[in-house]
């Protein structure tokens, strides 16, 4: 699976704040955190 295929899962799970009781902003955290570890993985 691909960043953009996890990025595109990430924002559909964003848009339904019903199902997962999380803010804006830790969805935000949670991305960086996700496209950081793509980073290590594409450099290793």
């Amino acid at each position: 699976m691909s960043g953009a295929n996890y990025t595109e899962l990430f924002l559909k799970i964003s848009r339904n704040h019903s199902l997962t009781n999380i803010s804006r902003e830790e969805h935000l955290d949670i991305l960086i955190k996700i496209m950081r570890s793509f980073q290590v993985i594409y450099h290793s």
